[in-house]
């Protein structure tokens, strides 16, 4: 990797934390514990790397994610695995960001991902939640309202309350099998107008890993 960290020595920390470090990096982390021998995430983060080299002044950064599954499928990929790979270096890596386009690319500057580990790092589990979501509300917060008007933050159910006329956005705890919480799917389910909310959520192991 040395001659990417000639080519552009800003993503010095992306490339030891995210891509390669003595098999500690986060693509390593993904391809060891797969156990399958491949190493996909390991090329996903190289390539998005190669994309985000450039300092040439406006240049365009980055891969989509069907340019990169386009370019690295062939004989013997299995399409499943490397899709999967994609996702958690999605969910994992600190420094990957993605533009208006759709385009991922590496930076120098850590993520939301990235964030949210150090908080839950250095926070109790209480402190933690609460700076979850301002950090949730802050970013997801409506500003042009074409895509959604009401935000609702790791709500309760009984905090819910869906305007007919709104559309609304619940940001909710992620759950086990990354599948809309039972609860959720009642609520969702016993609506009048389905079309007036949308729900986020994230990897339940993630969260698991970081004892929050």
């Amino acid at each position: 990797m040395s001659q990417f960290r000639q080519i552009n020595s800003a993503l010095e920390e992306a490339i030891s934390h995210d891509i390669a470090q003595d098999e500690q990096s986060v693509a390593e982390t993904i391809d060891r514990e797969r156990g399958d021998g491949k190493d996909y995430a390991q090329r996903l983060a190289k390539l998005l790397l190669v994309s985000s080299l450039s300092t040439a002044t406006h240049a365009v950064h980055g891969l989509t994610e069907a340019e990169c599954l386009g370019i690295l499928s062939g004989p013997g990929m299995d399409m499943n695995v490397l899709k999967a790979a994609f996702e958690e270096l999605k969910n994992q890596c600190w420094y990957i960001k993605t533009d208006n386009r759709g385009r991922l690319y590496y930076q120098n500057t850590k993520n939301m991902v990235a964030e949210m580990n150090t908080l839950v790092d250095s926070y109790t589990n209480e402190n933690a939640r609460k700076e979850l979501r301002r950090i949730l509300t802050d970013s997801f917060s409506p500003k042009r309202k074409d895509c959604y008007e009401q935000l609702y933050v790791l709500p309760a159910i009984d905090e819910i309350d869906i305007d007919t006329k709104k559309i609304s956005l619940v940001i909710f705890e992620p759950y086990p099998g990354n599948k809309l919480h039972p609860e959720l799917l009642s609520y969702y389910d016993a609506l009048s107008k389905k079309n007036r909310v949308m729900f986020l959520s994230g990897n339940r192991s993630i969260m698991e890993k970081r004892d929050y």
